[in-house]
C-alpha cells in the first residue's frame, strides 16, 4: 500500500513526524532533567501549565474551531479575524483573572512566585498560535503545523538542559516553554504571510459582528465544555495541590508528562485528521468509520499498556532515579483510564460538531465535570491517600469516556 495513494494516511503521518520528533527529544532529556529538578519545580510547572490553560479557553471563546466549516475561504479569514480579536481582549484582562482566582494553590503560586507577566506572554503566543493552527489545518498546510510542535521542543529542550545545569531556577521549566511560545508564533506569522500574503482587507466591524452571530454556538457551548474538560483534566493540580503535598503532585505531573508521549505523538495528530475526514465522509459511512476506528486503537494500545504496568517501577528507577519511583505507582492506577482514552479521544467531539448539536457537547463536558468532580470530592472528604484519590479520579474519567462514546453512536445511528 502505497502511503500516497492514502491522503488520510499521508496527512496523519505528516502530523505525527514533528509531535514524533518533539517527544523523542523529551524522552531523551528526561532521564537528564529528572535529576536536575525536583518533584516541587515540576508541581511549580504543572500548576503554570493548568493555569495557563484553562485561561487559553478564555482567549478565543473557541471560535476558530469554527475556521473549517464555512465553504468560502473569506468567511473563514472572518472567523479568523473575530478569533484574533478576541484573544487580544482576553489577555488584556488576565492579570485581573488571576489575582482574584485564589481558590486554588495552582493560582497562588503563580502570583507568589511573580509569573503573571510570563502566564500573559504564554496565553497570548499559545492563543495566536491555536487560531492560527485551525487556519493552517484548514488549508490543509500539515507540514508547518508539524514544523511547530518540533520548533517548540527543540527550543524548551535545549532551554531546560543549558540552564538547568548553568543557572539553575525552580523558573526554567516555565520561561523556556514560553520563549518556545514566543518563537512558534513567529514562524507561524512567517509561514501565514508566506502562504496567504498580506490581507489588504480592513477590519470590518459589521462583518465581525455578523460572524459572532452566525457562530454563536462556539462561545456558548463549546467554550464552557472545554472550560469543564480543561478544568477536569487539571483537576489533580488545581484542587488536589490544597490538600496533599507538592511532593505528591509533582510526582503526579512528572508521570503525567511521560504516560501522555503516546497521546500527542499520535492522538493528537490523528484526532486533527480524523475531524476533517469525518466531515468529509459521507452520512452513511461515518458510523463504520467511527466505530472502525475506536477498535483499531483499542486493540494498538491494550499490550503496550499490560507490558508497561509490569515494568512501571524498576523502570523508572533505574531510567529517572529513585526519587521518582513513586511516580511509578501512579502511572500504574491511571492504567484503565489511559487505554480508554487513548480509544476514544480522536473521536470526541467529532459527531457533535459536525452535526452543528454543539449543546450535546457541552452537556456531556459538565457530565464529565461531574463525574470527575465527585470522585475527587469522595477522596478528600475519606481523606484517602493521593494514590488512591488519582485512582478514583481516573476511574472518573473512564465513566464519562464511555458514555460519550456510546451517546455519539446514537446520535449516528439516527
Amino acid at each position: 500500500m502505497k502511503v500516497s495513494k492514502h491522503p488520510f494516511i499521508k496527512n496523519v503521518l505528516t502530523l505525527m513526524s514533528g509531535t514524533a520528533f518533539a517527544q523523542l527529544l523529551s524522552i531523551l532529556a528526561y532521564p537528564f532533567l529528572s535529576r536536575i529538578f525536583t518533584p516541587e519545580d515540576f508541581a511549580l510547572q504543572a500548576s503554570f501549565i493548568s493555569v495557563t490553560s484553562l485561561c487559553l479557553v478564555f482567549c478565543s471563546g473557541k471560535v476558530e474551531q469554527a475556521i473549517l466549516l464555512p465553504k468560502e475561504d473569506n468567511e473563514a479569514r472572518d472567523i479568523l479575524k473575530l478569533s484574533i480579536g478576541l484573544c487580544f481582549i482576553t489577555c488584556l484582562f488576565l492579570p485581573l483573572i488571576i489575582i482574584a482566582s485564589q481558590f486554588s494553590n495552582a493560582f497562588r503560586e503563580l502570583v507568589t512566585n511573580k509569573l503573571i507577566i510570563i502566564a500573559i506572554v504564554f496565553v497570548f503566543c499559545s492563543g495566536i498560535c491555536e487560531i492560527l493552527r485551525v487556519f493552517f489545518l484548514r488549508q490543509k498546510q500539515f507540514k508547518a503545523i508539524s514544523s511547530r510542535t518540533a520548533l517548540i521542543s527543540i527550543i524548551t529542550v535545549s532551554l531546560n538542559l543549558i540552564c538547568g545545569y548553568s543557572i539553575y531556577s525552580h523558573k526554567i521549566l516555565i520561561t523556556s516553554t514560553t520563549i518556545a511560545q514566543v518563537v512558534a508564533l513567529v514562524l507561524f506569522i512567517v509561514l501565514f504571510i508566506k502562504y496567504n500574503g498580506r490581507d489588504k482587507q480592513t477590519f470590518n466591524f459589521q462583518k465581525i459582528a455578523y460572524t459572532l452571530k452566525k457562530y454563536w454556538q462556539f462561545p456558548v457551548f463549546m467554550m464552557p465544555g472545554q472550560i469543564f474538560n480543561v478544568f477536569t483534566g487539571n483537576i489533580p493540580i488545581l484542587l488536589l495541590s490544597n490538600y496533599y503535598t507538592m511532593n505528591d503532585i509533582g510526582q503526579y505531573a512528572f508521570v503525567n508528562k511521560i504516560v501522555n508521549i503516546p497521546f500527542t505523538i499520535f492522538v493528537s495528530a490523528l484526532t486533527q485528521v480524523f475531524l476533517q475526514k469525518f466531515i468529509n465522509t459521507s452520512k452513511t459511512q461515518r458510523l463504520e468509520l467511527y466505530v472502525r476506528t475506536s477498535f483499531i486503537l483499542f486493540a494498538i494500545i491494550i499490550i503496550p499498556a499490560i507490558i508497561c504496568v509490569i515494568i512501571a517501577p524498576s523502570f523508572f528507577r533505574v531510567v529517572f532515579g529513585e526519587i521518582w519511583e513513586p511516580a511509578a505507582y501512579i502511572a500504574r492506577v491511571m492504567t484503565p483510564m489511559l487505554v480508554i482514552r487513548f480509544a476514544l479521544t480522536p473521536l470526541e467531539g467529532a459527531v457533535t460538531t459536525v452535526q452543528n448539536k454543539l449543546w450535546v457537547g457541552f452537556a456531556m463536558q459538565f457530565f464529565r465535570f461531574l463525574c470527575v468532580i465527585i470522585a475527587v470530592f469522595f477522596s478528600i472528604k475519606l481523606e484517602l491517600s493521593f494514590n488512591y484519590a488519582i485512582f478514583i479520579y481516573s476511574m472518573g474519567l473512564v465513566l464519562f469516556y464511555v458514555a460519550y462514546y456510546l451517546w455519539e453512536i446514537i446520535l449516528l445511528k439516527k
